[in-house]
């Protein structure tokens, strides 16, 4: 009698986690299908978000999950408790930065990509123009993986064997992997610990290395004050940024990061010939929406305003026209170009004949994310 009273008394705390389990299921479901509810009645097509009754249910269901920022923040924390290296698809390195593992791609579509790099190269000089192409790094160092046990990364062997496909087609390349390895600058220092995206400080040494290259290809001056990093304001966000991966896996999984805004400590004017927008570098380039009121996904919005434009810059120390074909990557690494030349058209991956007609470039740059040197179409401007 006492041993059966006994495994009904041990059976209760089972109970309760099923109930807890049922409660947390009925809330969830409840206000998650309300939102859903909501769109679907509202008449509205789209919600200002991007939702619509198609997407909102079926494709986004966990974004609308009732307090779903809370339960990712105990999930970390549980996670890091039992030192979990991987959780949500982000996998937790050695020195606890957060990043993804990348499969490997094929050799087919890293050749075709090169071919087209190519033929854009062989256009290009047709018209009397360069290209270059600039490998940004992936955050999994080449030389320094920090990989925990039992988990394979391909991103760096997918980025050589595409350099050497590019290589092999004559075109000009800087790998800012090596050279980050060779000025003896750790990676991961240039990376947000949270984020797939580099800092801003990594952004201006990745102009520092193309403005020494177009210096010398296009025999051209590029005015000491603009390479120079004693020359900026560097303004500290302390806890203000939580990258991708820190937004998958809560801040008691892997930390928030500190945000950095480099500014010119210099007069600068610049206009934006698409918008007609004139005025200094952080009244056309910079978003500091972002950084008045706490903030969490800082990264693309401060800075985004540079990757789609055209931009003149009359106190520029040359009369250069630059182009710079780039992602989310290259939303660092622009501003400081926009300073450097005269001209600089900015945009992703749809450069076609007819732009390049319009604008007349003296160099094309190409600055890709890893994840983007797979991309179909891509590298050609044949569209």
């Amino acid at each position: 009698m006492n041993k059966k009273k006994n495994l009904q008394y041990e059976k209760i705390p089972q109970y309760l986690l099923i109930i807890a389990f049922m409660v947390f299921c009925i809330c969830t479901g409840y206000f998650s299908l309300k939102n859903y509810w909501n769109i679907k009645v509202s008449g509205v097509e789209a919600t200002p978000d991007g939702y619509t009754k198609e997407n909102a249910f079926e494709e986004n269901f966990n974004i609308l999950l009732w307090n779903k920022d809370k339960y990712v923040e105990y999930y970390g924390l549980a996670a890091n408790w039992m030192k979990q290296p991987k959780l949500n698809n982000t996998i937790k390195l050695k020195n606890g930065y957060l990043s993804e593992e990348r499969e490997a791609y094929s050799d087919e579509i890293l050749k075709k990509n090169a071919d087209d790099l190519r033929r854009t190269k062989e256009y290009l000089e047709e018209k009397g123009s360069g290209l270059l192409y600039v490998q940004s790094p992936y955050k999994i160092s080449k030389y320094d993986s920090q990989m925990p046990m039992g988990i394979e990364d391909y991103s760096n062997d997918n980025m050589d064997r595409f350099l050497n496909f590019i290589h092999e087609n004559g075109i000009d390349t800087i790998d800012l992997r090596e050279s980050f390895w060779k000025e003896g600058m750790d990676l991961y220092d240039y990376f947000f610990k949270t984020d797939h995206h580099w800092t801003p400080e990594a952004g201006f040494f990745a102009f520092t290395q193309i403005a020494a290259y177009t210096e010398k290809v296009l025999e051209t001056e590029i005015d000491g004050l603009v390479t120079n990093i004693d020359n900026y304001k560097i303004e500290n966000f302390e806890d203000w940024h939580l990258g991708s991966n820190g937004q998958r896996t809560g801040i008691r999984y892997g930390g928030i990061d500190d945000f950095h805004l480099i500014t010119p400590d210099f007069h600068t004017s610049i206009t934006n010939v698409l918008t007609g927008e004139t005025g200094s570098y952080q009244d056309v380039l910079i978003e500091r929406v972002v950084l008045e009121e706490e903030s969490r996904a800082v990264y693309d919005i401060c800075y985004g305003n540079s990757m789609s434009g055209f931009f003149h810059n009359p106190n520029a120390a040359n009369d250069k026209t630059v182009v710079l074909v780039s992602d989310s990557m290259g939303k660092v690494v622009a501003p400081f170009v926009i300073l450097a030349f005269e001209n600089v058209y900015t945009t992703g991956y749809d450069l076609n004949q007819e732009k390049i007609e319009e604008i007349n470039p003296d160099l094309v740059i190409y600055l890709p994310y890893h994840d983007n040197i797979d991309g179909e179409g891509y590298y050609s401007i044949f569209k």
